[in-house]
């Protein structure tokens, strides 16, 4: 089940565009403060071990849920503006009491922080039955980065997708990691880029972890030929092992 609502949030402290108001004789009293939030919600039916235990169980592994519900998001931002939205993971201190201790992350754009998107622990979602993702956004934020859209021809020919694991420090944001390989990669050539799967646990050594991404290789005006596609994927992985990260094989 996926949801979504739009709706007003109220906070004690100004944010910043209310920040002079309390300068304001009309606003003097102010109780609280409001903006406009975009929440979105993914329930996904119980993983097995979700099912059968009682307490929380904070796996380091799969959550596929959490990176589809990312992926989601993503795409929604891209729509909306050219900035790309940065996803980091919370730290301890800035978890909420409600996130799943190690698939929380802080969402950002050009530095500014534009919403959070948590699986919940799932002794709190025992009811649902299944695994809980949640987001919530700032719509005024993630607005004021709106752009004009432009009409762009959708390609007729088809793409070649590949798909590739890379080992990265356990800490390493996702950012980060597109970053390395759209410098691997010819831009021109790049439909897209997705999430996969994140991975730890052996045999991948302590405080690393294993990130899948797909890739879709494609061209505007020809079909890419077997050699160029190849020539593509030697070149990417010839970057990423060059990096400070590796791939996993």
């Amino acid at each position: 089940m996926q949801i979504f609502e739009i709706g007003r949030g109220y906070f004690k402290d100004p944010i910043e565009k209310f920040k002079d108001y309390k300068t304001l004789d009309r606003f003097k009293n102010v109780a609280a403060y409001e903006k406009r939030l975009l929440g979105l919600g993914l329930l996904v039916e119980p993983a097995q071990e979700l099912a059968t235990t009682p307490k929380m169980k904070a796996e380091k592994k799969s959550g596929a849920e959490f990176y589809a519900l990312v992926e989601v998001v993503k795409k929604l931002c891209a729509l909306i503006c050219d900035t790309e939205l940065c996803v980091k993971a919370c730290d301890d201190e800035s978890l909420l009491p409600w996130m799943h201790p190690y698939r929380a992350a802080k969402l950002n754009l050009d530095g500014r922080s534009v919403g959070v998107i948590a699986e919940c622990r799932p002794d709190l979602t025992k009811e649902a039955r299944g695994r809980v993702v949640l987001c919530e956004l700032e719509c005024d934020t993630l607005l004021e980065h709106s752009r004009s859209r432009k009409y762009s021809v959708v390609s007729k020919y088809p793409t070649s997708l590949f798909e590739i694991s890379i080992v990265t420090p356990e800490k390493e944001n996702y950012c980060s990691i597109l970053k390395v390989i759209r410098l691997g990669t010819r831009a021109a050539h790049v439909r897209s880029i997705d999430l996969l799967d994140v991975y730890q646990g052996a045999p991948l050594p302590e405080g690393k972890k294993s990130v899948s991404v797909r890739i879709a290789f494609g061209a505007d005006d020809k079909t890419l030929s077997g050699e160029e596609i190849s020539d593509l994927q030697e070149k990417l992985m010839q970057h990423i092992e060059h990096s400070s990260y590796g791939i996993r094989r």
